[in-house]
């Protein structure tokens, strides 16, 4: 196993932890921008398991970028990555913005 594909699979356990703290733990001052009160309390478990869930996608992806690097062109997938990075923040915040905040 060379580097490169070690330091990707490490990247994805990373992102997995992430995932379960976030989702299962409800840890979600790990979230960059949160604070308490931003989400309605009824929404918390909601907003967790939403963000755990790209956590985990996130990491399937970085997983499987670890095996077919060599064949893809890393721009197209650091593209697509960002893109999804913002397709994520935007359903984040505007189905779970509190009203009241």
């Amino acid at each position: 196993m060379n580097f490169i594909k070690f330091i990707f699979i490490i990247l994805s356990l990373l992102f997995f932890l992430v995932a379960y703290l976030i989702w299962k733990k409800q840890r979600l001052s790990l979230l960059a921008g949160y604070t308490e009160g931003s989400v309605s309390d009824e929404d918390k478990q909601r907003f967790a398991k939403v963000n755990g869930m790209m956590f985990v996608i996130y990491g399937i992806l970085l997983f499987l970028y670890a095996f077919i690097y060599t064949k893809v062109n890393f721009y197209v997938v650091f593209v697509g990555f960002i893109i999804l990075c913002f397709i994520h923040i935007a359903v984040a915040n505007i189905k779970f913005k509190n009203k009241n905040f």
